[in-house]
Formats: structure tokens, C-alpha cells, sequence
């Protein structure tokens, strides 16, 4: 049992700005868990799978931040800005995610 949670853990650190790639895999464990018939090689294969397609290769996610105003959605900017997005940033039209890029954030998210 340790050892999934080290699995889990690992595979959550490698999205800090992907919820929906989250959310599929812990609603999938659980079905994995509670429904023994599907606790089956090809069950587990086929969600890693998913998981994995969903975090590196879906353009779009939905952001966990709170943003004052109607849900929008936004382009994420990743890296340093340049001071155009800076001053886009503070009109709330981009948002900005950090100066560490790891490669597999989404282009686009909803901000609620």
C-alpha cells in the first residue's frame, strides 16, 4: 500500500497546474478499489495510459486558483513575462504561472 502512495504522490508533483488529470485518476482508483472485477492488468494499464495522454498532451485544464469575477478562460504564460503579459497579467486577461517551466502545463485554463 505504500508504495501506491508513492506512486500517487510522484504522479501529482508532476502536475501542479493540471486538476483534470488529477481528478480522472483518484475517481478511477476508487472505482479500481470498490469494484473488485475490474482490478484487472488492462484496467490499470489503460488509466495510466489516460492519465498520462491527459497530462502531457491536453492543451486546456482547469485552473485551482481563485480569481475575483466571472469564470473566464485565460492563456497561461509560463517563463518570465516580457512587460506586455506583465500589464495583460493585471488587466486579469493571461495568467501567470511561475518562472519554472516544466514542459507539461496547459496552454489554456478556466479561472473560477
Amino acid at each position: 500500500m505504500l508504495w501506491i502512495l508513492i506512486a500517487l504522490g510522484f504522479l501529482f508533483c508532476l502536475s501542479p497546474f493540471r486538476l483534470l488529470p488529477d481528478a480522472f485518476l483518484v475517481i478511477c482508483l476508487t472505482f479500481w478499489y470498490r469494484k473488485h472485477h475490474l482490478r484487472r492488468a488492462w484496467f490499470a494499464a489503460s488509466v495510466l495510459t489516460l492519465f498520462l495522454l491527459m497530462e502531457f498532451g491536453m492543451p486546456f485544464d482547469v485552473s485551482v486558483f481563485y480569481w475575483p469575477g466571472r469564470p473566464r478562460v485565460v492563456q497561461l504564460i509560463m517563463g518570465r513575462p516580457k512587460k506586455e503579459k506583465i500589464e495583460s497579467a493585471q488587466r486579469r486577461e493571461v495568467a501567470l504561472g511561475g518562472c519554472i517551466v516544466m514542459g507539461n502545463e496547459p496552454r489554456w485554463i478556466l479561472i473560477w
